[in-house]
């Protein structure tokens, strides 16, 4: 009959939370009652499910404040005075407070942040359960959800718990997401405008001089073709994320200079265009764990770039040497260089020190973000160095030996 009755319980949980809270009170002590019954309302029914259960094999309020310490979410309760009664670790990590001090004290001189404070103000007041999100503007912007419900014995209000969820990283990818959209539309709205625009025009029956027509093909052609290209790149970039996120990326010990090699020789009908010459050096017993086609795409990416804002004559270097634990892989050029103040912006998705010499010289601002990630991919990571009309350093630092 118990655990017929247990399952019961069980099973109206599933269907409110406040089932969940009058079964967990049954379980445990009635001082630390009215906080775990608050706590169950804003947390998910899996883990109220799970505590229920631990509640009931082991008869102990410990699993209380075992949950709280291992949440990832900040708690903190307070009584009807405003007095801090419980504060876990993540929530004085959230607010750079040490949690046993900060019990007894008011929560006003612990958290000096006005809509927090008015929140649980509220809460307090009304007897009502209330969420909100908060911007916390310290070191950097950190957005935190703020969940509070009221804590109550025997239908009389004791105070007020609240949970809270930093969702800051969520926020920035949310941000990512809507300037990746944006973006993307208008580098492709403008070859698209270009190439209707030209199109329509070719359809007049007035456009008849054929020098005039093939014109106006070059011009279409060309906005096709950097249309290509920025698509091409998504792909690209979409591809390496994705691989390097499922772990798809099987990076195996090789040698490096047949790489640097092979990319060398791709950039080199370019590069004899504006007769510069690309100079290599790496040793040929040089190894790392890499994987050849991407390392290869991002050294003609750097190449490409030192050759598209290099003047006639200009040599580029390209090297690799080991550097204590890591492998450097650079990429020198003597160009035109880059504004300190935009270096570190340079290998965002899209991001442009000159727009307008970037488009009439073909690039889609891609290049260096797929240089980002292939480092990423490989464990390591990209940087550089610049000064205006000395030229720049690219420099991809890449793990010696494979992570464990």
């Amino acid at each position: 009959m118990k655990s017929r009755k247990f399952f019961w319980q069980i099973f109206a949980a599933l269907f409110g939370l406040s089932a969940c809270s009058s079964l967990a009170l049954y379980f445990v002590a009635a001082s630390d009652a009215t906080l775990l019954r608050a706590l169950l309302i804003s947390l998910p029914i899996q883990i109220v499910l799970a505590v229920l259960l631990a509640l009931r094999l082991e008869r102990s309020v410990d699993i209380l404040r075992s949950l709280l310490s291992s949440m990832a979410e900040g708690v903190i309760a307070v009584d009807s005075d405003m007095r801090i009664t419980q504060v876990n670790e993540a929530a004085g990590t959230i607010f750079q407070l040490d949690p046993k001090a900060a019990v007894g004290k008011s929560v006003r001189d612990v958290i000096r942040e006005p809509a927090i404070i008015d929140l649980i103000e509220d809460v307090r007041r009304h007897n009502k359960t209330a969420e909100q999100d908060i911007e916390l503007g310290d070191e950097r912007l950190r957005h935190l959800h703020l969940q509070a419900g009221p804590m109550d014995s025997d239908s009389r209000a004791v105070g007020v718990v609240a949970v809270f969820s930093d969702v800051t990283r969520m926020r920035e990818l949310e941000g990512m997401r809507r300037n990746f959209v944006s973006n993307v539309s208008h580098e492709l709205r403008t070859p698209l405008t270009s190439i209707q625009g030209f199109a329509e025009t070719l359809l007049n029956p007035a456009v008849k001089d054929p020098d005039e027509v093939r014109k106006f093909l070059q011009i279409i052609q060309r906005h096709a073709t950097r249309l290509g290209r920025i698509i091409e790149d998504i792909l690209t970039l979409s591809s390496i994320e994705r691989d390097a996120e499922s772990n798809q990326i099987e990076l195996k010990v090789e040698t490096i200079r047949p790489v640097l090699e092979s990319a060398v020789e791709i950039c080199a009908p370019r590069a004899h265009n504006k007769k510069i010459k690309i100079e290599l050096e790496c040793a040929k017993t040089l190894v790392a764990p890499i994987d050849p086609h991407l390392l290869e795409q991002a050294i003609i990416n750097l190449i490409d770039n030192a050759i598209r804002y290099s003047d006639e004559g200009r040599p580029i270097r390209v090297e690799a040497e080991p550097v204590g634990n890591e492998i450097h892989l650079r990429v020198v050029d003597q160009g035109i260089g880059i504004p300190e103040k935009q270096l570190p912006r340079i290998f965002e998705r899209f991001y442009r020190v000159d727009k307008a010499r970037s488009r009439e010289l073909g690039g889609t601002g891609l290049g260096l973000s797929i240089v980002k990630h292939i480092s990423l991919a490989h464990k390591g990571s990209v940087e550089v160095q610049s000064q205006l009309g000395r030229g720049s350093r690219f420099t991809i630092r890449l793990p010696a030996q494979a992570s464990a």
